[in-house]
């Protein structure tokens, strides 16, 4: 939200927050009840992406979201809402 709002410095500093918290996460969805699938850090890595995107940084995001797709389980990959990921990967080819 805060990148979408045009408030760049704001978002970096959430990013850095961001950061400090998914180190606190499990490395695996295997640690993890059902219900809390997506809370791993590759989930959130590509979650990452869109807020660059929205800075404008689209090669940033589009590397960002590749690492992300590639440290995701492959049945996650072929998901839903991995499409979206998977769109931003191609945004600097």
């Amino acid at each position: 939200m805060l990148a979408r709002d045009g408030l760049k410095t704001d978002a970096r500093q959430a990013f850095a927050s961001a950061d400090r918290l998914v180190t606190q996460l499990p490395d695996s969805s295997d640690e993890l009840p059902a219900s809390a699938y997506w809370y791993v850090p590759s989930f959130f890595h590509g979650q990452r992406a869109f807020v660059l995107h929205a800075l404008g940084d689209d090669k940033h995001a589009a590397r960002v979201a590749r690492e992300a797709i590639a440290a995701m389980p492959a049945a996650w990959r072929e998901a839903e809402w991995a499409g979206r990921r998977a769109r931003l990967a191609l945004l600097d080819m």
